[in-house]
């Protein structure tokens, strides 16, 4: 069998087996009558059908062998270097992460497993606390790229995953745990402060049209002038500068975020619009975690629309954009699960989402994203 076919194999057999597994999760958590024996049953085989669903990724992202640009040319000679006791240039917690390895083992790939572990665990852990539609978030996890993504790019995705502690804690009002997981994400990587925008997500009560007008404004304002803004504050902020003077940089200032990515997002804002104004009564009496939920929604769509506006003005741009999109596969089925009370219609919007993101990944893969296509195994190096 060719390799390739043979990787995307791999590749269809995860996300086959991990939705299969988080569309029979909520048969396990059906009520019962209650007794110690029914609930420890109940628990075994919801448990059960958890560990399948993210076995699978686990295992893929724990025994990859040289995949991705940065695998590499990044955090396996970075490890090396931070074994040796030099201090590298990672943020303070992924570089303590890679101290704390390098204690037990000289082997560079136990930092990729314990990364692997890590984000996971936490984005599964997330899916079944705060998701309404465990299989869909599980689909949407694979469609939007953000797995795939934590192939390649493993310190935003780590720092994305710890986002998604913050996003709980400020959703049940715990604010200083939500700075608290921003400032632990940043340690991974430092574009995670950006998120700290969100604080004020319980106070800022702006309907899904002021969004939409605000994103097109902003779209075309920092079409005109976004250029003059950034050359100005590049003269202050030397990472920023870097970007426009290394030569291995320069692919960075350039075009990173692709149209069909701008228009779908543009539609997904659409779409929340569409939500609210069906149903306008629910909103006006949505409170507490529901109301900061939709809140955080709408403010993480505005904002990556904003910084979509700067794409090919502001080096790198799409790592800023995957902070504020990175929640998606859930914000997205909750918030049609939760506001969309028609069963038709609900399927419906189900599979808009998963056209939408579906016809993204296939262009992903045909374009070889992340260069994390074909798959290679750890199996592969022996």
């Amino acid at each position: 069998m060719d390799k390739t076919w043979e990787s995307k194999m791999i590749y269809a057999i995860m996300i086959i087996f991990s939705v299969i597994s988080g569309c029979l999760v909520p048969y396990a958590e059906k009520k019962k009558k209650k007794s110690k024996s029914t609930i420890y049953m109940k628990n075994i085989k919801r448990n059960g059908m958890i560990s399948i669903s993210l076995l699978f990724p686990l295992l893929v992202s724990s025994l990859r062998y040289g995949l991705g640009t940065d695998y590499s040319y990044t955090y396996i000679p970075q490890f090396n270097s931070i074994a040796r006791g030099d201090r590298g240039y990672y943020e303070i917690g992924f570089y303590l992460l890679n101290k704390i390895v390098s204690f037990f083992t000289n082997d560079g790939q136990w930092i990729i497993v314990i990364c692997s572990i890590l984000f996971v665990g936490i984005v599964y852990r997330q899916i079944y606390r705060e998701s309404k539609v465990y299989a869909l978030s599980i689909l949407l996890l694979y469609l939007t790229f953000a797995y795939f993504v934590s192939l390649n790019n493993v310190r935003q995705s780590l720092a994305s995953a710890f986002l998604l502690l913050a996003m709980e804690c400020l959703c049940e009002g715990g604010k200083l745990a939500f700075i608290v997981w921003v400032l632990l994400s940043a340690s991974m990587h430092q574009v995670s402060l950006i998120f700290l925008l969100l604080f004020f997500a319980d106070r800022i009560m702006l309907s899904a049209v002021t969004y939409l007008i605000v994103s097109i404004v902003a779209f075309g304002v920092m079409q005109i002038i976004g250029g003059r803004i950034v050359q100005l504050f590049a003269r202050y902020i030397p990472r920023l500068q870097l970007y426009f003077q290394a030569q291995e940089l320069s692919a960075y200032t350039g075009n990173t975020i692709g149209r069909y990515y701008i228009l779908m997002q543009f539609l997904i804002l659409i779409l929340f619009v569409y939500i609210e104004k069906k149903n306008n009564k629910v909103f006006q009496s949505i409170t507490g975690k529901d109301q900061i939920e939709w809140n955080i929604t709408l403010m993480s769509q505005c904002a990556l629309l904003c910084v979509c506006a700067l794409d090919g003005i502001v080096p790198a741009a799409y790592r800023v954009v995957r902070i504020f999109s990175f929640a998606q596969f859930i914000l997205i089925p909750n918030a049609i699960r939760k506001y969309v009370n028609n069963k038709k219609e609900r399927m419906l919007l189900y599979m808009a989402s998963i056209i939408l993101f579906g016809v993204l990944f296939i262009f992903y893969v045909l374009n070889g994203a992340e260069q994390v296509f074909p798959y290679r195994s750890i199996f592969r190096k022996y």
